[in-house]
């Protein structure tokens, strides 16, 4: 009983004096103050090292992994050359007509070997049996050899090819990349040396009269 009073006038003394309190707390701000902190990193996270280490963790593996995005592209682009549009103008616009022919021809082949399927089919009649074992009998040598034969209209393209290079070609003849090396232009000199001999030819034949 004695301790039980003893307690309640200690507390009761504590709580008549709210200033030891007040100590405390200033001594805690103080202490929390005064503390130094490195100038690199905040001040409220300066404990907080699990954070700093997830964060120093997350760093090296985004770098890792863009160590191996770069030298998987590398090892990609090893033997790979990036075409040149102005020196290969000529060669890429070659290489656009073949692969456009090929493109054609391909699927003219297609379009005459569903005609001829369309055809047998028609000429066997409605049994089932038979337009079974007819394309069975259909393999891929048969549309190779219609490929192959369709070759013969390439002749056509190539035709074609060589009538749009001379029209892209200058109709003006002084544009074109010869003209100071054509026919007319490479013999000159010879006309005039022509021309000369005649003239002195002439000349003599006249002294000869005179005398």
């Amino acid at each position: 009983m004695a301790a039980l009073v003893k307690t309640h006038v200690q507390l009761s003394a504590d709580d008549a004096n709210p200033e030891s309190e007040d100590n405390e707390d200033q001594k805690a701000m103080a202490k929390i103050l005064g503390k130094k902190t490195p100038e690199t990193k905040g001040i409220i996270l300066v404990k907080n090292k699990e954070l700093e280490k997830m964060k120093e963790k997350e760093k090296k593996e985004l770098l890792e992994r863009k160590k191996q995005v770069d030298k998987k592209r590398a090892w990609e682009n090893l033997s790979r050359e990036k075409p040149d549009l102005v020196k290969d103008r000529e060669t890429e616009r070659a290489m656009q007509r073949i692969a456009t022919r090929g493109v054609v021809q391909l699927f003219n082949a297609v379009r005459k070997h569903q005609k001829t399927i369309d055809t047998k089919v028609k000429e066997v009649g409605g049994s089932e049996r038979k337009k079974a074992k007819l394309l069975s009998s259909v393999s891929k040598k048969d549309f190779i050899d219609v490929l192959r034969r369709t070759e013969g209209g390439s002749g056509r393209a190539v035709k074609a090819e060589k009538e749009a290079a001379a029209e892209e070609k200058p109709a003006w003849s002084v544009l074109t990349d010869d003209f100071m090396m054509g026919a007319t232009m490479k013999d000159w000199d010879k006309d005039s040396e022509g021309e000369e001999a005649p003239t002195k030819q002439g000349a003599g034949g006249e002294d000869s009269d005179s005398d």
